[in-house]
């Protein structure tokens, strides 16, 4: 039953899609583990072990194909790796570390775009009702640590982690679509033999990392198999629709961006 679940349902409906779908079956291993010693069955007298095992088996293969069904729900959005290994791509991406790199990157950050100020706009209430008035300058860096991050340095150094983790998952699906078309295989979308870049704040992350040599080619490996290139002079030039960052990681994390929590993708393109 779990199979025939609507596509782009979330993950708590579907559950219950499930549960719903299978409640009998639910029910019927409660009642065999409640019961005596021995259960009937249309007349029939069988082992409640037998009967119990034969229910388990059920439900361990109506599990199977719901988690088969999302994982197509969450992770199918590409032909060049399937829902199976776009997941593990993404569990490998979220196991790496890179908690080490937050104080370099930080420092980084600071002297590349800490001389940037942006103006301030104030908001304040009268009678008249709300206005809003010049605040002077404020530094960039500063802002918008204090109105996404609530001021705290390592939220945004998480956000930007994740952000980076995703950018990585992105571009191993690129070189997995560049090895598909070269082995002679189709790829469905031009768009993935088109590399893209990253913002300018994830490429600092990035940078942060590849400070890390040992770190960032036990990753790579992890990932790819391989070294993922930094070329510094190259520009997507966006001839292929959908090929920028911003379109790759929606999607293929489409469900993980709608969830609760922000992301560097809230506010840097």
């Amino acid at each position: 039953h779990a199979v025939r679940m609507r596509p782009r349902r979330s993950t708590r409906a579907a559950s219950s899609f499930f549960v719903a779908e299978n409640m009998d079956l639910i029910t019927s291993i409660v009642e065999l583990v409640i019961d005596g010693a021995h259960s009937t069955h249309i007349g029939v007298f069988v082992p409640r072990g037998a009967r119990l095992q034969v229910a388990v088996q059920r439900v361990s293969a109506a599990c199977k194909l719901f988690s088969s069904a999302t994982d197509a729900v969450l992770h199918a959005k590409t032909d060049v790796v399937s829902a199976g290994s776009l997941k593990s791509l993404k569990v490998m991406a979220r196991g790496i570390d890179l908690g080490f790199a937050h104080t370099f990157f930080l420092r980084e950050l600071e002297r590349a775009y800490g001389h940037i100020t942006i103006g301030r706009v104030e908001y304040y209430v009268d009678e008249e009702g709300g206005l809003e008035a010049p605040g002077g300058e404020a530094n960039f860096l500063e802002e918008l640590v204090e109105r996404f991050y609530d001021g705290e340095d390592a939220t945004f150094c998480k956000a930007v982690e994740t952000q980076y983790k995703r950018f990585l998952v992105v571009k191993a699906v690129e070189l997995r679509a560049f090895a598909k078309k070269a082995g002679g295989g189709a790829v469905s979308s031009d768009k993935w033999l088109e590399r893209c870049q990253p913002t300018q704040i994830l490429d600092v992350m990035w940078h942060a990392h590849m400070l890390y040599p040992k770190h960032y080619a036990a990753s790579c490996q992890l990932l790819v198999g391989g070294i993922i290139d930094h070329d510094p002079s190259y520009i997507n030039p966006k001839t292929i629709e959908g090929s920028g960052l911003g379109q790759k990681i929606e999607d293929l994390f489409e469900v993980e961006s709608r969830s609760r929590w922000q992301t560097l993708d809230d506010h840097d393109n």
